[in-house]
């Protein structure tokens, strides 16, 4: 069963920005917000988290209370920056998603016209390299 949310309407993003909190994450925000609005795109911010794998009884009954839990935690850092993009005059959608971060970037970002992330090694995250990839 895989969770995900959708908030706002599901026109196709101009900009799409994964977001996961870290200041690499920020940078990446503050770069696709200026690029949404200079060429008046949509901006499409993306978070998610992963499922545990888990074994013993006792957290499988947990199981569904953390993915409620991570999924709400995930959708309000997307709201908080989904308000300072709305303030900034740019349309906005999210996503928050349950799955590996750079598998969902690289589905979501099939319809986007340029994707921005954090450079993973400046991080340290282990989510992969970052790009902008302008698209026609």
């Amino acid at each position: 069963m895989s969770h995900a949310h959708e908030a706002s309407s599901s026109r196709v993003p101009g900009v799409l920005v994964g977001i996961d909190g870290s200041a690499g994450s920020e940078r990446a925000f503050k770069v696709g917000l200026m690029i949404a609005r200079q060429r008046e795109w949509p901006l499409r911010l993306i978070g998610t988290f992963i499922r545990p794998v888990v074994t013993d009884d006792y957290y499988v009954r947990q199981l569904d209370q953390y993915r409620s839990e991570a999924a709400s935690s995930v959708q309000d850092l997307l709201d908080s920056y989904s308000a300072r993009a709305v303030e900034a005059g740019v349309e906005v959608t999210t996503r928050t998603a349950e799955g590996d971060a750079g598998a969902t970037l690289v589905d979501e970002s099939s319809d986007a016209r340029i994707a921005v992330v954090a450079n993973a090694a400046a991080t340290g995250s282990p989510a992969g390299s970052s790009a902008a990839s302008p698209r026609n």
